[in-house]
C-alpha cells in the first residue's frame, strides 16, 4: 500500500496481481489494473504522483499514468525479482534485485541508465 506525495491517492496491490487506485480526498475507489501474473510486491508513486510503478514478484516492473488510467510500459529489467525501488527524480527510479543487482531507469523511456552488481550478489 502506498500514498502518493501529494497525498489524493492511495494505491494497493495484492496477491491477485492487481492494483488498485483509490482518491484518498472522496473516499471512493477510481481504478483497478490488471497488472503483473503473480502477486504485487512494491508499489511507489512518481514524485510529481502522476505515475505509479509496480513490481510484481515475477521480476517485472509496470509503470501506470494515474491521470489517464493507462498502463505506459512495462519493464523487465531483473533476471529476479525486484526487492527494493525508490525514486531519484520525477523520471528516474533505482531498482533493486534478489540476485544483488541496482539498476538505474528512466522508466518513461525505458533507458537503462547504469547497472550495478553487488560483490556479494
Amino acid at each position: 500500500m502506498r500514498f502518493s506525495a501529494d497525498g489524493n491517492y492511495l494505491a494497493s496491490g495484492g496477491i491477485d496481481g492487481k492494483v488498485y487506485l483509490w482518491s484518498v480526498n472522496k473516499g471512493t475507489f477510481i481504478s483497478r489494473f490488471s497488472s503483473h501474473p503473480d502477486y504485487v510486491a512494491f508499489l511507489q508513486f512518481s514524485p510529481d504522483s502522476s505515475y505509479l510503478l509496480s513490481c510484481g514478484y515475477e521480476s517485472s516492473m509496470i509503470c501506470t499514468n494515474v491521470h489517464t488510467k493507462t498502463k505506459a510500459k512495462k519493464y523487465k529489467q531483473h533476471k529476479s525479482r525486484v526487492t527494493a525501488m525508490t525514486f531519484l527524480s520525477n523520471f528516474i527510479v533505482i531498482t533493486g534485485s534478489r540476485e544483488g543487482e541496482i539498476v538505474v531507469l528512466n522508466y518513461l523511456s525505458g533507458e537503462v541508465i547504469a547497472r550495478f552488481m553487488s560483490p556479494h550478489g
